[in-house]
Protein backbone atom coordinates (compact mmCIF):
# COMPACT_ATOMS: atom_id res chain seq x y z
CA UNK A 1 0.00 0.00 0.00
CA UNK A 2 2.62 2.55 0.99
CA UNK A 3 4.35 1.64 -2.13
CA UNK A 4 1.49 2.45 -4.32
CA UNK A 5 1.06 5.70 -2.28
CA UNK A 6 4.74 6.44 -3.10
CA UNK A 7 4.14 5.42 -6.56
CA UNK A 8 1.17 7.76 -7.27
CA UNK A 9 3.02 10.66 -5.41
CA UNK A 10 5.95 10.37 -7.49
CA UNK A 11 3.72 10.47 -10.73
CA UNK A 12 2.04 13.65 -10.29
CA UNK A 13 1.97 14.57 -14.09
CA UNK A 14 1.76 11.30 -15.74
CA UNK A 15 -1.46 9.28 -16.12
CA UNK A 16 -1.64 6.21 -13.94
CA UNK A 17 -1.65 2.15 -14.99
CA UNK A 18 -5.30 1.25 -13.98
CA UNK A 19 -7.48 -1.68 -13.84
CA UNK A 20 -11.10 -1.47 -13.33
CA UNK A 21 -12.38 -4.07 -10.90
CA UNK A 22 -15.81 -5.10 -9.47
CA UNK A 23 -17.09 -3.58 -6.01
CA UNK A 24 -15.95 -5.57 -3.75
CA UNK A 25 -16.15 -5.46 0.52
CA UNK A 26 -12.51 -5.22 1.18
CA UNK A 27 -12.72 -1.94 -1.11
CA UNK A 28 -15.54 -0.31 1.24
CA UNK A 29 -13.23 1.57 3.23
CA UNK A 30 -11.07 3.13 0.46
CA UNK A 31 -14.16 3.60 -1.19
CA UNK A 32 -15.94 5.57 1.39
CA UNK A 33 -12.80 7.73 1.81
CA UNK A 34 -12.79 8.64 -2.12
CA UNK A 35 -16.49 9.66 -1.45
CA UNK A 36 -16.15 11.96 1.53
CA UNK A 37 -13.39 13.36 -0.77
CA UNK A 38 -15.46 14.26 -3.35
CA UNK A 39 -18.76 14.75 -1.86
CA UNK A 40 -18.02 15.72 1.78
CA UNK A 41 -18.52 19.53 0.69
CA UNK A 42 -21.62 19.15 -0.34
CA UNK A 43 -24.36 20.38 2.83
CA UNK A 44 -28.10 18.17 3.01
CA UNK A 45 -30.89 20.47 4.40
CA UNK A 46 -27.97 23.08 4.16
CA UNK A 47 -26.08 22.05 6.76
CA UNK A 48 -25.49 17.83 7.41
CA UNK A 49 -22.26 17.13 5.40
CA UNK A 50 -22.81 14.13 2.65
CA UNK A 51 -19.89 11.69 4.58
CA UNK A 52 -21.05 8.56 5.38
CA UNK A 53 -18.76 5.56 7.15
CA UNK A 54 -17.94 2.35 5.93
CA UNK A 55 -20.46 0.50 7.85
CA UNK A 56 -23.14 2.83 5.88
CA UNK A 57 -22.03 2.25 2.74
CA UNK A 58 -21.74 -1.51 3.71
CA UNK A 59 -25.48 -1.36 5.10
CA UNK A 60 -26.69 0.13 2.14
CA UNK A 61 -24.96 -2.36 -0.50
CA UNK A 62 -25.97 -5.50 1.55
CA UNK A 63 -29.79 -3.55 1.36
CA UNK A 64 -29.75 -3.69 -2.42
CA UNK A 65 -27.21 -6.27 -3.96
CA UNK A 66 -27.82 -6.24 -7.45
CA UNK A 67 -26.36 -2.38 -6.94
CA UNK A 68 -22.99 -3.76 -5.86
CA UNK A 69 -23.16 -5.53 -9.16
CA UNK A 70 -23.55 -2.30 -10.85
CA UNK A 71 -20.41 -1.09 -8.96
CA UNK A 72 -16.79 -0.68 -10.26
CA UNK A 73 -13.22 0.69 -8.56
CA UNK A 74 -10.25 1.90 -10.33
CA UNK A 75 -7.22 0.52 -9.36
CA UNK A 76 -3.60 1.68 -9.24
CA UNK A 77 -1.68 -1.09 -7.86
CA UNK A 78 -3.41 -2.43 -4.45
CA UNK A 79 -4.98 1.07 -4.11
CA UNK A 80 -8.26 2.31 -4.89
CA UNK A 81 -7.73 6.01 -6.67
CA UNK A 82 -11.37 6.19 -8.43
CA UNK A 83 -15.09 4.34 -7.89
CA UNK A 84 -17.91 4.59 -10.13
CA UNK A 85 -21.30 3.38 -9.61
CA UNK A 86 -24.34 3.19 -11.96
CA UNK A 87 -27.79 1.82 -12.43
CA UNK A 88 -30.33 0.38 -15.07
CA UNK A 89 -34.04 -0.45 -15.56
CA UNK A 90 -35.12 -2.14 -13.01
CA UNK A 91 -32.49 -1.38 -10.34
CA UNK A 92 -32.62 2.71 -9.81
CA UNK A 93 -30.59 4.55 -8.00
CA UNK A 94 -29.85 4.57 -4.62
CA UNK A 95 -33.22 6.28 -2.81
CA UNK A 96 -34.72 5.84 -6.04
CA UNK A 97 -33.22 9.30 -7.25
CA UNK A 98 -33.55 8.42 -10.50
CA UNK A 99 -35.03 5.48 -12.35
CA UNK A 100 -33.35 4.24 -15.74
CA UNK A 101 -35.54 3.75 -18.64
CA UNK A 102 -35.11 0.25 -20.57
CA UNK A 103 -32.67 2.18 -23.02
CA UNK A 104 -30.52 3.73 -20.77
CA UNK A 105 -27.71 3.07 -18.38
CA UNK A 106 -27.91 5.82 -15.70
CA UNK A 107 -24.12 7.02 -13.66
CA UNK A 108 -25.22 7.68 -10.16
CA UNK A 109 -21.69 8.32 -9.05
CA UNK A 110 -18.24 8.67 -10.31
CA UNK A 111 -15.64 9.91 -7.59
CA UNK A 112 -11.76 9.91 -7.87
CA UNK A 113 -8.87 10.11 -5.08
CA UNK A 114 -7.69 13.90 -5.22
CA UNK A 115 -3.85 12.42 -5.49
CA UNK A 116 -5.32 10.96 -8.40
CA UNK A 117 -7.56 13.52 -10.56
CA UNK A 118 -6.10 14.77 -14.07
CA UNK A 119 -4.25 11.07 -14.73
CA UNK A 120 -7.15 9.45 -16.62
CA UNK A 121 -9.04 7.83 -13.87
CA UNK A 122 -12.06 9.55 -14.66
CA UNK A 123 -11.74 8.65 -18.63
CA UNK A 124 -10.85 5.11 -17.87
CA UNK A 125 -13.96 4.91 -15.41
CA UNK A 126 -16.07 6.25 -18.52
CA UNK A 127 -14.59 4.24 -21.08
CA UNK A 128 -16.02 1.39 -18.31
CA UNK A 129 -19.21 2.44 -17.98
CA UNK A 130 -19.52 2.87 -21.85
CA UNK A 131 -18.35 -0.81 -22.48
CA UNK A 132 -20.64 -2.22 -20.30
CA UNK A 133 -24.10 -0.08 -21.55
CA UNK A 134 -23.13 -1.75 -25.03
CA UNK A 135 -23.18 -4.79 -23.35
CA UNK A 136 -26.51 -4.68 -22.31
CA UNK A 137 -29.74 -5.28 -24.87
CA UNK A 138 -31.63 -2.41 -25.83
CA UNK A 139 -29.63 0.14 -24.56
CA UNK A 140 -28.86 2.88 -26.52
CA UNK A 141 -27.80 5.34 -23.75
CA UNK A 142 -25.62 6.85 -20.86
CA UNK A 143 -26.83 9.59 -18.73
CA UNK A 144 -25.44 10.91 -15.77
CA UNK A 145 -26.36 14.45 -13.64
CA UNK A 146 -23.90 16.63 -13.02
CA UNK A 147 -24.34 19.85 -10.51
CA UNK A 148 -23.95 23.06 -12.35
CA UNK A 149 -20.78 25.33 -12.22
CA UNK A 150 -18.68 21.71 -11.39
CA UNK A 151 -16.40 23.23 -14.66
CA UNK A 152 -14.00 20.38 -14.44
CA UNK A 153 -16.59 17.44 -14.31
CA UNK A 154 -18.45 18.97 -17.20
CA UNK A 155 -15.20 19.61 -19.33
CA UNK A 156 -13.82 15.85 -18.83
CA UNK A 157 -18.18 14.49 -20.12
CA UNK A 158 -18.14 16.93 -23.04
CA UNK A 159 -14.69 15.71 -23.97
CA UNK A 160 -15.77 11.88 -23.67
CA UNK A 161 -18.65 12.86 -25.87
CA UNK A 162 -21.42 13.88 -23.36
CA UNK A 163 -23.68 16.52 -24.43
CA UNK A 164 -25.84 18.46 -22.31
CA UNK A 165 -29.68 17.31 -22.42
CA UNK A 166 -32.52 20.43 -22.51
CA UNK A 167 -34.51 20.66 -19.90
CA UNK A 168 -37.65 18.59 -20.22
CA UNK A 169 -40.03 21.39 -19.08
CA UNK A 170 -38.95 25.01 -17.03
CA UNK A 171 -41.13 23.04 -14.55
CA UNK A 172 -39.13 19.94 -14.21
CA UNK A 173 -35.98 22.10 -13.78
CA UNK A 174 -37.35 24.07 -11.05
CA UNK A 175 -38.36 20.80 -8.66
CA UNK A 176 -35.01 19.04 -9.77
CA UNK A 177 -33.35 22.09 -8.78
CA UNK A 178 -35.41 23.08 -5.42
CA UNK A 179 -34.41 19.25 -4.69
CA UNK A 180 -30.77 19.31 -5.68
CA UNK A 181 -30.08 22.20 -3.53
CA UNK A 182 -32.17 20.80 -0.70
CA UNK A 183 -29.69 17.39 -1.06
CA UNK A 184 -26.31 19.26 -1.81
CA UNK A 185 -26.67 23.01 -1.46
CA UNK A 186 -24.69 25.30 -3.85
CA UNK A 187 -21.29 23.94 -3.68
CA UNK A 188 -19.75 25.64 -7.00
CA UNK A 189 -22.13 28.74 -6.74
CA UNK A 190 -24.87 27.98 -9.20
CA UNK A 191 -28.17 26.17 -8.96
CA UNK A 192 -29.32 23.00 -10.13
CA UNK A 193 -28.18 19.98 -12.44
CA UNK A 194 -27.36 19.25 -15.81
CA UNK A 195 -28.49 16.34 -17.31
CA UNK A 196 -25.72 14.82 -19.75
CA UNK A 197 -26.51 12.08 -22.85
CA UNK A 198 -24.48 9.51 -24.11
CA UNK A 199 -24.94 8.30 -27.72
CA UNK A 200 -23.78 4.05 -27.18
Amino acid sequence: MSETHDSLQTNMNENLSIDIAPMDEKYFDETVDIINDGFGSKRCCFCLPGTKTATEFRRLHRSKPRKKDLAFVALSGDEVVGYVQMSKYGIPAFWDLHDPKPNEVYIDQMAVASKARGKGVGRKLLQHCESFAQSEESVEILTLDVLKGNTKAISLYQKYGFEVEPPKSPLHECCTSCFTFILMGMPFGKWGVHTMVKQV
